[in-house]
């Protein structure tokens, strides 16, 4: 009974001996077509010629069905039998193309978000909308977002006499907010200093928020936009692993994880994966390979890690869950997140229209706390983000304000 051993080809071996399987015989087939047409081959009828070419068409089609079929193969030789299994690394190979599949479909889902208020143009109907006080307020899909739109409407509605507004809640991504307001689509949204940053590669580095808002409305002044003050709270990425998680790969810092996350996987929602300031310059500084990367919908994430689909993901200042003990903030010891306050973006247009609008909007300068907006969150999030409640809530954030603004 010969010796019987089985073997594990490693999956980049696999990958590599595929690849040089097809382009060899790719080089061979463009060979003998080329040299028909030179007619050094004269036996090569057109019919022929055909067939070649399907044979380039469907070759690598047939490596992949033959992939999936074959899951292990025997080498025999004098006195031991050789079992190679390759299933597991047809597993690997398939869990790459899953992840370029994610990666592609992320930066598809935010390009598109943007792209339809480009390609309508801008919206002509416009002027006559804010001739009539009628203000359209945007909104970006997590709940501080909800709250902010609804806060906004409620201090105009009641500080801008005759103004009525209208909300698009959520309303999309960044992208597709900017792209909105720059085409009149919307008027208004609250948006966070970081992420506006990034519009127009301005470095953060060594700037207070006043330089940082004045190199914002450079910009602004040539599209039509204008950015207001702070209304005071923030809202800052974190990276967020499980305490548990944490503890087992000795993880305290971000800079941690480039020991460790090739065992890990991240998750985050689409806007934050394909983001300069966000996971692709994440990932370059502190050299970062996670094991996968998994989209997921904002409201998702806390549910990915307790389920433990996820074990790194990204964690909003604002989140009430980072103040659980089972929860571990990473230390950002490079300071590469740059701080995102929350501000006010309103199309020039607008302003100019509605007499008293910039005035209320400037009155709106540190108005709220960041811990003011974690309870704000919370409560929303007790009610279902129901907009009756957060009107509700808006309503004693204005009144609070009224009544200090009175002293």
């Amino acid at each position: 009974m010969p010796n019987r051993k089985k073997y594990t080809f490693p999956s980049g071996l696999i990958a590599n001996t595929g690849f040089a399987i097809v382009f060899i015989a790719y080089i061979g087939l463009l060979v003998v077509l080329l040299l028909s047409e030179l007619g050094i081959l004269e036996w090569l009828r057109a019919t022929n010629q055909v067939l070649v070419l399907l044979g380039l068409l469907f070759l690598p089609f047939l490596l992949l069905a033959l992939a999936q079929a074959i899951t292990s193969f025997t080498l025999k030789l004098p006195g031991q039998d050789i079992e190679v299994e390759i299933s597991r690394q047809v597993q690997n190979i398939q869990s790459k193309v899953d992840e370029v599949k994610n990666d592609i479909s992320v930066q598809l889902s935010t390009a598109e978000q943007a792209l339809w208020p480009i390609l309508a143009g801008r919206d002509i109907t416009a002027g006559e909308r804010l001739q009539q006080k009628r203000l359209i307020i945007g909104s970006k899909l997590d709940v501080s977002q909800v709250f902010f739109a609804h806060f906004l409407a409620d201090w105009i509605e009641n500080t801008v006499p005759g103004t009525q507004c209208e909300l698009r809640v959520p309303n999309g991504g960044s992208l597709k907010n900017f792209a909105d307001l720059q085409n009149n689509w919307i008027d208004m949204y609250v948006d966070f200093t970081g992420t506006c940053l990034q519009f127009f590669n301005i470095n953060h580095q060594k700037k207070s928020l006043d330089e940082l808002i004045e190199n914002l409305n450079q910009y602004g002044s040539k599209l039509g936009l204008r950015w207001m003050r702070p209304l005071g709270a923030s809202e800052g990425y974190s990276i967020v692993m499980h305490q548990e998680t944490a503890e087992k790969y000795g993880i305290l810092e971000i800079a941690d994880l480039r020991w460790a996350a090739h065992e890990l996987t991240f998750s985050a929602d689409p806007e934050f994966l394909n983001r300069k300031d966000c996971y692709l310059g994440l990932a370059s500084r502190y050299n970062l390979n996670f094991l996968r990367v998994e989209p997921c919908n904002i409201t998702a994430r806390y549910e990915l890690l307790n389920n433990k689909i996820a074990d790194v993901f990204v964690g909003y200042e604002t989140d009430p869950e980072l103040y659980q003990p089972r929860v571990l903030t990473l230390t950002d010891a490079e300071s590469f997140f740059p701080s995102y306050e929350a501000i006010p973006l309103v199309s020039q247009k607008a302003l100019d229209s509605i007499p008293g609008l910039s005035e209320s909007l400037l009155k709106l300068e540190n108005v709220i706390t960041t811990k003011q907006l974690i309870n704000c969150i919370f409560e929303l999030r007790q009610r279902n983000l129901d907009p009756a409640a957060a009107r509700e809530i808006a309503k004693k954030i204005r009144l609070a304000t009224a009544d200090a603004n009175d002293r």
